[in-house]
């Protein structure tokens, strides 16, 4: 019995201590100093749930992509800004990355001080890497000075306090986004959507919502979205929004935005209504000619509203407010400019 209990701890401790990278050579690498590549690895199943996290004093790139196998692969340099060797090895020293499979996740962490040597200062410690998972796995990601690509197919992708770059790609589930500064691009997303940044871009192609409400939201950046379907909720201000080949189901899709020029293609809508609402810049509405719609068309002193190339009979007609119908008119399109600012409607044809 005794022999199996020191068994049993040698081989915990062989899990833990395998899974965490030991010293290496130090290498030059550009114009600073990075270790050879590390390689940690765990087992993991399909649909997992992956937790990666770093100490602030930490930033780099992160790869993360969808295998085929039951693995967990992590393959990974350290990076050293710094004056010479001697001090990259100090540095390597103190920073680490550990990957560790408990019974309901796995986690990788990046750890180092914090604060460490480096910080406040013109030196640095980074680490990039790529992290490959099986398919559909569940990410949530606590790393806030990271740039990260992510390639799934995965289900979930959570990130609510990252500072670094974004692509993400292939979520088939749930995507939360908060951040700021840097700039975000998107494809391939469906489920529940929401994403939250500041004082940066967000470039989006293929949301489906699949009836949950896509939320976007920037100031002081453009929000740019290719094709949309289902419902959403965006806002901005000081900036753009730019969105094409939108389609509308499940209520009322809003977009509430100051400052901040509008301009949305519609290309259908299962009854699904849209309202838009600007201070200071037009709005331009592109609408394929056939959906029925029922506009509210609002601006006011000095403001102009101007709708070509599309069949409507009017209702209601003022120097400050249009309603006008396209045939059965049971989509509802309400738009607002206050405080300056013009309405554009455009019909589009099925063949353009």
């Amino acid at each position: 019995m005794k022999y199996i209990k020191i068994f049993t701890v040698i081989a915990l401790l062989t899990v833990i201590t395998a899974a965490m990278a030991s010293a290496q050579n130090i290498e030059i690498y550009g114009n600073r100093y990075a270790t050879e590549v590390n390689r940690l690895e765990s087992t993991l199943e399909q649909g997992e749930k992956v937790v990666i996290m770093s100490v602030s004093s930490l930033s780099g790139k992160l790869y993360i992509i969808a295998g085929d196998d039951d693995q967990a692969v992590f393959e990974y340099r350290e990076i050293f800004k710094c004056p010479g060797e001697s001090t990259a090895r100090e540095y390597e020293r103190l920073v680490e990355a550990e990957m560790r499979k408990t019974p309901v996740e796995l986690r990788v962490y990046l750890r180092a001080p914090n604060p460490a040597p480096w910080s406040e200062t013109d030196n640095s410690a980074t680490i990039e890497g790529e992290l490959r998972l099986p398919p559909d796995c569940q990410l949530e990601i606590e790393a806030d000075y990271f740039d990260l690509i992510v390639e799934g197919p995965f289900t979930s992708f959570e990130n609510q306090s990252s500072l670094g770059r974004m692509a993400i790609s292939d979520i088939t589930r749930t995507l939360i986004l908060s951040g700021g500064a840097r700039d975000v691009n998107l494809n391939n997303i469906s489920g529940e959507i929401s994403v939250t940044i500041n004082n940066a871009d967000i470039t989006a192609e293929n949301l489906v919502t699949k009836g949950e409400s896509a939320r976007i939201k920037n100031k002081n950046g453009s929000i740019s979205i290719n094709s949309i379907e289902g419902n959403f909720a965006i806002r901005n201000s000081y900036g753009k929004i730019r969105i094409s080949k939108a389609s509308l189901s499940d209520g009322t899709s809003r977009i509430v935005a100051s400052h901040c020029p509008i301009k949305v293609e519609l290309v259908n809508s299962e009854k699904a209504g849209l309202s838009i609402t600007n201070n200071y810049e037009d709005i331009t509405i592109e609408i394929d000619e056939t959906i029925p719609a029922l506009f509210n068309l609002n601006v006011e002193a000095g403001g102009e509203m101007h709708v070509t190339d599309i069949p409507i009979k009017p209702v209601v007609v003022r120097s400050d407010h249009i309603e006008c119908v396209v045939g059965d008119g049971v989509v509802p399109i309400n738009i607002d400019v206050e405080e300056g600012g013009n309405i554009f409607i455009e019909g589009i044809q099925k063949d353009r």
